[in-house]
């Protein structure tokens, strides 16, 4: 991985979800910090430099501040490091289920005026099916060999001069977007009425779900935490960034099944069990 040099930081109304994760991930240097089903561990290192040049290289696409990129992956190192990249970029990431209608995920993406798709291991012939008949201009897939797309390796370079978003400090409207047809969770409020259009979880609302969770759970750079599909995104993601700011190891669960779950964390020795909700 090519080291880029680090952008200046420059001030913002309020602190960033991801303030402080990528000096944090540097520190930790070659230790294993996330798995899943589909990869070995990933180390601190490596995965800070797939989320800072992704970045870099996302701007150097034509990624502005505040743009959505829809995110159609497995629920594992791919769609978290696809997620981290758009948001470190100043992006709104639009996570995107592989098991929903192909009408409503074409309707998601026209709905939320989406230019450009990150699409997980399997699923570059599923994305381009959708770039076609959306606005989707870019499909970048973390596949080297899918015709049509542009290889996430060819994006992982310095751009010369990106923007230079500071992860740090927040200057632009952006976070995770949920839409209801494309993701099978529910917002995390139970009193916010349903919702027929989808809704943006901002980097104040990130932020204080990383917080409520510290709170409730005292994460360690000594646990090791299971992150399932039973967790909504946004608090997935929240607990993902926690316990990676925390020094912890973070286990990617794709299953929902509690047997399964209990069988993959007991084997990589999980201190931290699933959590069904944040509330």
């Amino acid at each position: 991985m090519d080291q880029c040099p680090s952008a200046t930081p420059s001030a913002g109304p309020h602190s960033s979800m991801l303030g402080g994760l990528l000096d944090q991930l540097h520190s930790l240097r070659d230790r294993p910090t996330v798995v899943d089903p589909y990869t070995g561990w990933i180390t601190a290192t490596q995965l800070a430099g797939w989320i800072r040049d992704g970045a870099r290289g996302l701007v150097s696409r034509g990624l502005l501040p505040e743009d959505t990129v829809g995110v159609l992956a497995p629920p594992g190192s791919e769609r978290l490091v696809g997620k981290l990249a758009i948001l470190t970029a100043g992006g709104i990431a639009l996570p995107m289920e592989l098991r929903t209608d192909p009408e409503l995920l074409v309707r998601a993406l026209l709905e939320t005026d989406t230019r450009m798709m990150l699409a997980g291991t399997g699923t570059g012939g599923s994305a381009l099916a959708l770039a076609e008949r959306s606005r989707v201009r870019q499909v970048i897939a973390f596949e080297s060999d899918v015709p049509g797309t542009t290889a996430l390796s060819d994006v992982l370079l310095c751009a010369p001069h990106p923007g230079e978003y500071d992860p740090d400090h927040v200057l632009f409207d952006n976070g995770i977007r949920i839409h209801p047809t494309v993701v099978s969770s529910s917002p995390s409020s139970e009193a916010m009425p349903p919702r027929t259009s989808s809704w943006l979880y901002r980097n104040p609302e990130l932020t204080e779900l990383v917080n409520h969770i510290d709170r409730t759970l005292r994460i360690t750079g000594e646990d090791v935490v299971a992150v399932s599909t039973a967790v909504p995104e946004p608090e997935r993601t929240a607990l993902s960034v926690l316990a990676l700011r925390r020094g912890a190891r973070v286990l990617l669960a794709s299953t929902t099944s509690g047997d399964d779950l209990e069988k993959f964390q007991h084997r990589d020795r999980a201190t931290v069990r699933d959590l069904a909700r944040v509330s």
